[in-house]
């Protein structure tokens, strides 16, 4: 009996890897591509055959897809279709790009989320040291790191201390691929990786929308990723912070008759506010905020169950996560 169960388990595993490549073959090519509309087909695809072949939810079918999609050979190789989206990021910086492709995926698998950023493929390396590594095109045109892509990653749980196999980290991986050459290095890509290995990932995101936010807000690709909700989040509370300093300020200002400072005007009238009706404000926003993810998280949940009760695949294809 016990050869029986082991021969099961081999089989079992064996069929886990290949239905793991098979999802990594069908993405990959789309993704080198970085056409977000051709990894969405293709996605959707495959997640309306299983849900309809196991009699699931298109919504886990996809999320399952994407944390799977892995190409391990029996020599030791391992490709992740993330890690591979990030090295090549092709299609652009806009939303129909490689870095939309990558905010679909990281919603796809919603709280698995972390999971997936922090896969190593063979080498050791992840998304991260591949989202960090400067390229050169087929026309030798320069293709910088992505800031934006880093700080997507950094706020969704990816590792920025995490060392490959030849003891680099992201930043590392940075600095070696830029080679001699100043022009290939993002200063403010190194500052904020240095941060993040230093504060963690969130906190490095967070620190850089308070202090520098223009690093952020300013680079190629930030619009596209900028309200996915861990990013809103740190964008909220850099805001907020950010608010109650000027505020402070002003109201320093009104206290001792100066003058606002250029280009608040606006913030000299809150500087009129008492702290408490200033802080009865700020809460009266946050509220609305919280209210407003609330409703959205319910609205996906109800689209989640109504495929259930729709009969599975044909009745969910339609739905994003």
């Amino acid at each position: 009996m016990a050869g029986v169960s082991g021969g099961s388990d081999v089989d079992a595993g064996e069929a886990a890897r290949a239905r793991a490549r098979a999802s990594y073959e069908a993405l990959v090519e789309p993704c080198g591509r970085g056409k977000v509309d051709e990894v969405d087909a293709t996605l959707e695809e495959l997640a309306a055959a299983r849900a309809k072949a196991v009699g699931g939810c298109v919504d886990a079918a996809r999320t399952e897809i994407v944390l799977e999609a892995v190409n391990e050979s029996d020599y030791g190789t391992r490709d992740y279709v993330l890690t591979d989206l990030c090295g090549s990021r092709s299609g652009g910086d806009g939303p129909e790009g490689w870095i939309a492709v990558m905010r679909r995926f990281v919603e796809v698998v919603g709280d698995d989320a972390e999971a997936l950023v922090s896969r190593a493929d063979d080498s050791g390396a992840t998304a991260l040291h591949a989202v960090c590594c400067p390229l050169t095109t087929r026309d030798d045109a320069l293709m910088p790191a992505s800031i934006a892509g880093a700080a997507c990653l950094l706020a969704h749980g990816a590792d920025p201390a995490v060392r490959t196999d030849e003891d680099e980290t992201p930043r590392d991986y940075h600095i070696r691929h830029a080679g001699e050459h100043a022009y290939r290095r993002s200063p403010a890509l190194m500052a904020l990786l240095e941060l993040a290995e230093g504060v963690g990932g969130r906190a490095a995101v967070f620190a850089t929308l308070v202090d520098t936010p223009h690093v952020l807000t300013d680079a190629p690709g930030w619009d596209v990723v900028r309200t996915m909700p861990r990013l809103q989040e740190l964008q909220d509370a850099a805001n907020l912070r950010i608010i109650i300093a000027l505020w402070a300020d002003a109201r320093l200002r009104v206290a001792n008759g100066e003058a606002a400072r250029e280009g608040n005007l606006k913030l000299r009238v809150l500087g009129l506010l008492h702290r408490n009706a200033f802080g009865e404000l700020l809460r009266l926003i946050a509220m609305f905020d919280v209210h407003a993810q609330k409703k959205k998280k319910e609205e996906v949940e109800g689209e989640c169950g109504a495929e259930y009760e729709g009969g599975g695949a044909g009745a969910g294809a339609g739905v994003a996560r």
